[in-house]
């Protein structure tokens, strides 16, 4: 049984990325059990979509608060750590590609658990008569200034990409410029470094510095999934506790305020 879970807790703790890196090279140079070791406690180590990290600072399970460590980053680089040894016990990934590429990583199937929508951002003084993408391609005052999106190996990206295509609006790619993961497409347009962002609904929620013009339909394509999965070394019973709670509906009302959406859309 999946233990009562509460939002109200304190700050939750997450290893650096340079920490992890650190370590992931310890596990290519010494072996996958230095590293397991090392690990205080046996916590268990998420690695979790960047998109996810404001739902995950926000509402963790609330059985052990101190029982999670996370990393955060784009779904495509975490899957590259995992296939190269880095010891995750839980991947929560923005795609289902990514977890294709770890096959045989997990145990049991992978889940869904939660929805999310694209979006597209523009800067305040770009912002005015920008409805739809396809207004990107209409006056000549939106003709201009670069368009963020994901990288095309990461999910943000794919997605963005995937939806431009299905609606005909490839012409706009000769003003791309790309983010390593979601979170830094936002940045890119908070930094001035572009005009527009393809992102998701619950990036354009929290950002402050720009506005969110336009968000696809609850049922356009493509269908953004998030999915957990456990590890088949996974030793702590608080990795499945955790997967179990995410697919019971623990994080909806977090992710639904913080815009992110159900699985029907």
């Amino acid at each position: 049984m999946v233990p009562s879970m509460s939002c109200a807790f304190g700050s939750l703790r997450e290893r650096s990325r340079r920490e992890w890196l650190l370590c992931g090279g310890a596990l290519i140079t010494t072996g996958l059990a230095g590293c397991r070791a090392s690990r205080a406690d046996a916590r268990v180590l998420v690695a979790a979509a960047s998109s996810t990290r404001e739902l995950f600072e926000t509402c963790a399970p609330g059985f052990d608060p101190t029982a999670l460590d996370f990393s955060f980053d784009a779904s495509s680089t975490l899957a590259r750590q995992i296939r190269a040894g880095a010891e995750f016990d839980v991947f929560v990934s923005a795609d289902e590609r990514s977890l294709l590429r770890v096959e045989g990583w997990g145990r049991g199937e992978y889940r869904a658990f939660l929805g999310n929508r694209l979006a597209l951002v523009a800067r305040a003084d770009k912002a005015a008569g920008i409805s739809h993408p396809r207004d990107l391609l209409g006056e000549p005052l939106n003709r201009e200034g670069a368009i963020a999106l994901g990288a095309p190996e990461v999910p943000a990206g794919r997605y963005a990409r995937a939806w431009l295509t299905g609606n005909g609006l490839d012409a706009l790619a000769s003003r791309f410029v790309y983010g390593r993961n979601a979170r830094a497409v936002l940045g890119l347009v908070e930094a001035g470094a572009a005009e527009y962002a393809f992102v998701y609904r619950s990036e354009a929620n929290r950002a402050a510095r720009v506005r969110c013009v336009w968000t696809a339909g609850p049922l356009e394509e493509p269908r953004i999934r998030y999915r957990v999965g456990v590890a088949r070394s996974a030793r702590n019973e608080a990795a499945w506790s955790f997967a179990d709670w995410l697919v019971a509906g623990g994080a909806d009302r977090t992710g639904l305020a913080l815009g992110f959406s159900t699985l029907e859309g």
